[in-house]
């Protein structure tokens, strides 16, 4: 149990040590809180721009399955439950 719980603490403290040693832009720093708060290292990053000031973020996430979406209107990042792509499949609600 111990060593579990070592396990996670550095693990943590990695992912601080990763996104202190990237480089945080005033933009960027909304999108990084977002990524510490799901505990995401992120292997691979695909932006693309929705409208103007308004961009969307595929991430791959180190030792995950899955993909991670989140989408940042100026400085305020929010993750998304869904990609965009789901919902225009589904259709209006």
């Amino acid at each position: 149990m111990k060593a579990l719980r070592l396990a996670q603490a550095l693990g943590v403290l990695g992912m601080a040590a990763a996104l202190l040693v990237a480089p945080i832009h005033a933009r960027d720093q909304a999108f990084q809180a977002v990524l510490l708060k799901l505990r995401c290292v992120p292997s691979k990053v695909v932006r693309t721009e929705l409208v103007v000031g308004v961009v969307s973020y595929e991430v791959t996430c180190k030792g995950r399955p899955d993909v991670v979406f989140i989408v940042c209107h100026g400085s305020d990042c929010r993750q998304q439950t869904k990609s965009r792509n789901d919902e225009e499949r589904e259709g209006p609600s």
